[in-house]
Parts: structure tokens; C-alpha cells; sequence
């Protein structure tokens, strides 16, 4: 009985280290890893209908008009009834032909645009041939040095009303996508704005019939169908488009539940396949406004209280915020709003993040940051007389390090080492800018000499063809006699 009770306690034992030990020191690790995120969980009451983020100045359309958000100062947009995002700076109101300068806060009329004049006109040439009753020309939010814009013409022909629809760029190239005398377009119109991502000069856009077309600014046109696997899904709400490739984003509502899935797709037998599995497909309670895209096209969005970044195709919580906001707009990772709703009152929340002010050490992920105005630094900093170094990401940098062709070592700390380091057993010698030597080096009067990998030698030694012998301290003897063998004044054995 003893033994059978000893036998159920081991084994009770066991079982509490593999299950509730891991556990708890899992819940360790997560909330250690959160408790790096940044927090910013106070906020302002508004509620938000749409914002553009430029840096640190904000554009937002509230309950209470577009305001203007620059230096902790706000200011009435009453020129504006509307807009659309022109480019990372700009918004435009078509309907008042003007145009909302982020950068200077500053409006202008849109006629004043070269670029908005240049594609107007290259869609009246191209249908000089017809009368244009009434024509809309909207900008689309684009990247790069081609910006584009998408139109719409109505025309009367033998008593029949016609429209068409199409995208036109700044290099004066114009691309019809759909003509009809039934149809007044509208949600095929909206599609070439909502459903639409410009990257790389190139245009990329979801049709009606949910496949993904593709105007390069060279002028070719390209037009792909989603593969049978991906069109068992549904209908794509949204196409994004970054360096890491190209995404499509689903959305469904189902009994006050909302699912979303961002799948990673590529091009391949001239079709759009699924890339791996995808990123997101979750169900949540509180709806994602929307998916926003950063001055890179990088994708971001909220949920559960956490402002994300996809990152190498990860979700990455970059700020933690209140529980209730559902939407974001970004510039990059320093500059953004969060807005949100209480559904219990209805009270709109938003949220301006601008980290300007930061300066020096942040710990962001596990990794050590300097920030100067704002800005993490890269390469060399020296910070309180100490020199540290960042790496193109801005990361502080440890143990060994070759920087143009030169190796240094920092501790722990960051630091720069100079003079005598002992690293993994062995000693090595760093001169006063940090780099280490190898070969001959005098310190102090006295002679060492260091192995082509930095450490130093104690010993016999064997250099360009003669013998040296190195006390165990590394000093170079000299003027003596080791082992019966005669050393001169340089050191070397005198056969």
C-alpha cells in the first residue's frame, strides 16, 4: 500500500510539471513579453467617421466637423464637405475641386494641381469623340512617383444615357474598365477606390466578379481569377499590397459575430492562389473598422485592446489602447489614431499617438532602442560619453560586432569596450576607438602580439620566420634566455 500511495504521488508530481508548470511560466513569458507593449488607454470622446494620418498632424471627420490636429493644437476644416486621401500628404473634396494640404494646413483649389489637371485632360482626349455630359475624376491614394486617379462619364447617345468607368494616371495613360447604358456603375465606381491598392506605380484592384487586376505603370494590363479555393471563401472586400506581397482581406457578419480573414496570395499559372495559411481568421464580438495601411502599405489594425502590425506576415502588438477602439489610422509606427465606440452609451473615443517627443533608451520586444527627437537611431551613438551601436533597424547591438570590415566588442550593456577585454576566456585588445587589433601591439611600453581572430598569444610563437616567446601575461621577453634559447632586444631567438 505504501509503494502504491509513493507510485500515485510521483505520479501526481508529474503531471503538475508537465501541465501547470508550463502553463504558469508560459503566462510568464506572455505577460512579460505585453508588458513591453506601450500603453496609451486614455483617449478623447468623439466619434471618429473616417482620418488620415501625416506624420504628426492629424485630419479627423467627428460628430463635430473635420478638424486639423497639428502640435496639440486643433482647428475647423470648414472648406471641405468631404474628401478622399490623395497622397500620403493630401486629401481631396471633389465635389468643391479643392485640395487640403496635411504638411502646411493649407487649402487650394484642385484645379491648381498639375497632376489632377494632367489626367483630366487625358481623359477628355481620349473621349473627344463623344459629348461629356457630367464627368467625376477622384483621386486614389497612391505611392510612388504615378499617382492615380478613377473616373466617371455620363453621356447621352440617341436619347440613351451612357456611363463609363475607368482608372487614369499621371503619366497620362487612361484605362476604360466598364461601359454600360443600363447600369449608372456606381458599385463598380466605388470598387476602383474601396477595393483598390496602388504600390509600386502599379495598380491593383478586385472587380465585380471578384478577380484581381493588375495596370502596371507601364501600360500593360493584366487580369487574374481566384483560384477555386480561395473563391469558396467568398467575396474579397479588400486587396492590399506591400513589399511582402499581395493580401486579401474577407469579412463576414454573422449573429452579432464578425469574422475576419487576411489571406497572403500569389500569382501562379495565371491564377491568384492561396500563400500559406492565413494570417488572420478570427471571430470577434466588436467589429474591425477596417484594415489601414502605413506610408509603406504596411497593414495594421485593432482588436482586443492591442494596435497591430503585420510584420513578416505576424500579427505584432505594437500599443496597447482601450478595449473599445475598433479602428486605426497610420503614418508609420510612431505616428497614428485609434478610434472606437461605447456601445453601451454610444460615445465615440479616439486616441492621437504621436511619439515626437521620445528620446532616449527605449525597450520595445526585448530590444533596446535610442530614440533622438522622435527617431531611433542607427550606426554609432554615443550617449553619456559612452559609445553604443545600433544596427539598420535600430536595435543596440551586443557581444561582437564587425562594422566596416572592423570588429568591436560591447558588453551587456551596449557598451563599447576599449583596452583589455576578456571574452570567453580569452584576453583581447581594443584601441581607443574600439576596434580590435591583431598581430604586433605595443600597450603601455610593452609588446603583445594578437592572433589573426584578436586573442592573445602566450608562449612560443612562431611570426614571419622567427621565435618569440610571450610570458603567461602575453608580455613579449626580451633580452633574456627561456628554455636555454637566447632572445635579443626585439625579442626574437637569436640562433
Amino acid at each position: 500500500m505504501k509503494n502504491l500511495k509513493k507510485a500515485l504521488g510521483i505520479l501526481i508530481l508529474y503531471i503538475f510539471i508537465l501541465t501547470v508548470l508550463p502553463i504558469n511560466v508560459l503566462a510568464k513569458k506572455i505577460n512579460a513579453a505585453e508588458s513591453t507593449v506601450p500603453k496609451y488607454l486614455d483617449y478623447s470622446e468623439a466619434y471618429i467617421m473616417t482620418g488620415i494620418q501625416y506624420k504628426d498632424k492629424t485630419l479627423l471627420d467627428s460628430e463635430f466637423g473635420l478638424k486639423y490636429y497639428n502640435n496639440g493644437t486643433s482647428s475647423d476644416v470648414s472648406d471641405l464637405s468631404w474628401y478622399v486621401q490623395y497622397s500620403q500628404n493630401q486629401v481631396v473634396d471633389p465635389s468643391n475641386e479643392l485640395i487640403f494640404n496635411l504638411e502646411t494646413g493649407k487649402v487650394s483649389n484642385l484645379e491648381q494641381d498639375s497632376t489632377y489637371v494632367l489626367e483630366k485632360n487625358a481623359v477628355t482626349t481620349k473621349y473627344s469623340n463623344i459629348t461629356i455630359a457630367y464627368m467625376d475624376l477622384i483621386p486614389i491614394r497612391s505611392t510612388g512617383d504615378v499617382k492615380w486617379s478613377r473616373y466617371k462619364i455620363r453621356y447621352v447617345k440617341n436619347n440613351v444615357t451612357n456611363y463609363i468607368i475607368g482608372v487614369v494616371n499621371s503619366s497620362s495613360k487612361v484605362y476604360e474598365v466598364k461601359q454600360s447604358s443600363t447600369d449608372y456603375l456606381g458599385q463598380d465606381f466605388n470598387r476602383l477606390a474601396y477595393g483598390s491598392v496602388v504600390y509600386n506605380n502599379s495598380f491593383y484592384y478586385l472587380d465585380a466578379n471578384n478577380n484581381v487586376n493588375i495596370i502596371g505603370a507601364d501600360g500593360i494590363y493584366h487580369n487574374y481569377p481566384l483560384s477555386t479555393t480561395l473563391k469558396s471563401i467568398g467575396n474579397a472586400a479588400y486587396i492590399y499590397v506591400n513589399q511582402n506581397g499581395i493580401y486579401l482581406n474577407y469579412n463576414t457578419y454573422v449573429t452579432n459575430r464578425y469574422n475576419y480573414l487576411l489571406q497572403k496570395v500569389k500569382i501562379e499559372n495565371n491564377q491568384i492562389i492561396a500563400s500559406g495559411n492565413p494570417i488572420i481568421n478570427a471571430t470577434y464580438s466588436v467589429p474591425i473598422l477596417f484594415f489601414s495601411l502605413d506610408v509603406n502599405n504596411n497593414i495594421w489594425y485593432v482588436n482586443d485592446g492591442y494596435v497591430y502590425k503585420i510584420e513578416n506576415d505576424v500579427p505584432v502588438k505594437k500599443y496597447q489602447v482601450d478595449t473599445r477602439m475598433n479602428g486605426v489610422y497610420v503614418y508609420d509606427d510612431y505616428h497614428l489614431t485609434v478610434s472606437g465606440i461605447d456601445k453601451s452609451t454610444y460615445t465615440g473615443i479616439y486616441k492621437i499617438i504621436n511619439i515626437n517627443s521620445i528620446s532616449g533608451w527605449k525597450l520595445i520586444n526585448g530590444k533596446w532602442y535610442y530614440y533622438v527627437n522622435g527617431s531611433a537611431t542607427t550606426g554609432w551613438s554615443k550617449v553619456s560619453g559612452v559609445w553604443y551601436y545600433m544596427d539598420t533597424s535600430g536595435i543596440m547591438k551586443t557581444g561582437w560586432n564587425k562594422v566596416s570590415g572592423v570588429w568591436y566588442y560591447m558588453d551587456a550593456s551596449g557598451a563599447m569596450k576599449t583596452g583589455w577585454n576578456k571574452v570567453s576566456g580569452a584576453w583581447y585588445y581594443m584601441d581607443a576607438t574600439g576596434a580590435m587589433k591583431t598581430g604586433w601591439n605595443k600597450v603601455s611600453g610593452v609588446w603583445y602580439y594578437m592572433d589573426a581572430s584578436g586573442a592573445m598569444k602566450t608562449g612560443w610563437i612562431l611570426v614571419s620566420g622567427n621565435w618569440y616567446y610571450l610570458y603567461s601575461n602575453g608580455q613579449m621577453a626580451y633580452n633574456t634566455t627561456i628554455g636555454g634559447c637566447k632572445l635579443g632586444a626585439n625579442g626574437a631567438w637569436i640562433k
